[in-house]
């Protein structure tokens, strides 16, 4: 079975889909935490329905959920993220 978080994941980091393991993807977002707080931050600005820097936010707060243990450090994530969303309204 695919596990869409990887391949997800994968995309927002530029890692390659066919060889991400949990493991890989949990230590990449680890590592980088403010990189994928930002990768979020761009996904959620192409999506239609986040129009404001409170929709954003609660755009992060479904992501981190979808991701589940694969995030590590959420608060990093979510400071990144929120400091570009301070420049949305």
């Amino acid at each position: 079975m695919t596990d869409l978080r990887l391949i997800q994941a994968a995309r927002l980091l530029g890692l390659d889909r066919a060889t991400l393991t949990e493991a890989a993807a949990t230590a990449a977002i680890g590592a980088e935490p403010a990189v994928f707080g930002q990768a979020l931050f761009a996904e959620a600005a192409e999506n239609d329905d986040v129009t404001s820097g409170a929709a954003a936010l609660d755009y992060l707060e479904t992501r981190l959920r979808f991701f589940g243990d694969l995030v590590t450090h959420p608060e990093a994530v979510r400071e990144a993220f929120r400091v570009l969303t301070l420049a949305w309204d």
